[in-house]
């Protein structure tokens, strides 16, 4: 489609990132300026921060299905706009009813964004180079995120998050002529069954039970975010403030949200280098599983090592451990799930992909607060040891890996 696959991927990420800039500044500034905005009490700023992604697990079916029949390009503009939108009007209106309209909206945006996003690097890619390109995607597209969360937190604290909404909004409708030239115009209509409904029913079976074990690494993924992006990442701050109530850091106190932030901006400030790196790994090598046992192996010890009583430095390297598994293995499955996809009935596998990620998300912090903590990383430790074994049987070299089954 292309000459240059990674210019027109890492404008799409850049697109991704300033479009996500609005969402991430509200977990840092709404939880301290929720009064302004209108709302009650702390509990309707828990329900905004949520409810976004509660929305998108209906919707992704339906815009799956809409991708199907229309052209990519409308779908991405419409989510910059939907952004735009949004994230303006974070600073113009005010009041709980608003702002779950528009916390709702953006759920919109973003399942439009991300489907669309892995749609487009699916044609933009092959098998030798399909990692990479995903590793640059995800690396690049959650600078948007650390952006958001420290910029947007600084501006906020100087000029209120009314201005600093505006401005991320204004800055989100720039990007859309990166979407007109950067994405792809040709319609997903060749995904969609159009025969009689035995060629829906092999596509199910092949689905379920077919040589590419799809569901199988849609089943990881769901896993691995129910874990990584959804209980840790939820629960990270709490875990901190179980060890330390405050540590110095050259020479200033600070507390354990601080520590907790910093943590997250460390993933978020390598990703661009470490997502990559391994992408390129993922499409070089020739025994998949073996490389994601490896992973889930490690994961598994880091996260068996958080309830042990350790000094603090020590049981600070086990996070880090955690937070570089985690990146490792969402590059790791989305490039085996979008090889699996190239091949037939890409816009049914994505949706249900972005589906399953979205439910495991949404169910992590749920699994971090409804059960004793220390049982939570100790359970995810097995959850991770099994997957690993099973991976490690099943795909024990590339011809059994997803992306050579056709």
């Amino acid at each position: 489609m292309t000459d240059n696959p990674k210019r027109h991927v890492t404008m799409m990420a850049l697109v991704t990132a300033v479009c996500l800039m609005g969402d991430s500044m509200l977990y840092i500034a709404l939880p301290i300026y929720w009064r302004e905005m209108g709302l009650a009490s702390l509990w309707e700023v828990g329900i905004l921060l949520s409810v976004n992604r509660f929305v998108r697990l209906p919707l992704s079916p339906l815009i799956g299905l809409l991708y199907a029949r229309m052209d990519k390009r409308w779908g991405l503009i419409l989510s910059v706009v939907l952004a735009f939108l949004t994230t303006t009007s974070y600073g113009l209106l005010s009041g709980f009813v608003w702002w779950v309209v528009l916390r709702c909206l953006w759920g919109v945006a973003w399942t439009f964004l991300r489907i669309g996003a892995y749609l487009t690097i699916l044609e933009l890619s092959d098998e030798q180079n399909r990692g990479a390109l995903l590793g640059r995607y995800n690396g690049i597209y959650r600078l948007g995120s650390l952006v958001g969360m420290m910029a947007g937190g600084f501006f906020a604290d100087m000029y209120g998050l009314h201005a600093v909404a505006v401005t991320l909004g204004i800055i989100a409708l720039i990007s859309l002529p990166l979407v007109w030239k950067y994405s792809s115009r040709s319609p997903q209509t060749s995904t969609v069954p159009r025969t009689p409904s035995a060629k829906g029913s092999l596509q199910v079976k092949l689905l379920f039970k077919g040589p590419s074990n799809v569901l199988f690494m849609i089943v990881t993924g769901l896993l691995v975010s129910m874990i990584c992006e959804g209980m840790f990442t939820a629960t990270l701050s709490h875990l901190v403030s179980l060890h330390v109530s405050s540590i110095f850091m050259v020479g200033v106190a600070v507390g354990a949200t601080t520590v907790s932030g910093l943590l997250q901006a460390m993933r978020w400030g390598w990703s661009p280098w470490l997502s990559p790196w391994f992408g390129r790994r993922m499409d070089r090598t020739k025994s998949h599983g073996r490389l994601m046992s490896i992973v889930l192996i490690a994961a598994a010890c880091c996260f068996a090592a958080i309830p042990l009583p350790l000094p603090f430095s020590v049981w600070l390297l086990f996070i880090v451990g955690i937070l570089v598994s985690s990146t490792l293995l969402t590059t790791a499955i989305d490039t085996l799930v979008t090889n699996a996809a190239s091949s037939s009935f890409k816009v049914t596998i994505i949706t249900l992909y972005t589906l399953t990620l979205d439910v495991g998300a949404a169910l992590g912090p749920i699994l971090g607060y409804s059960v004793d903590i220390n049982m939570a990383f100790s359970a995810s430790a097995v959850i991770l040891s099994v997957l690993a074994g099973v991976w490690l049987v099943k795909f024990r070299s590339k011809q059994s890996e997803p992306g050579s089954a056709q």
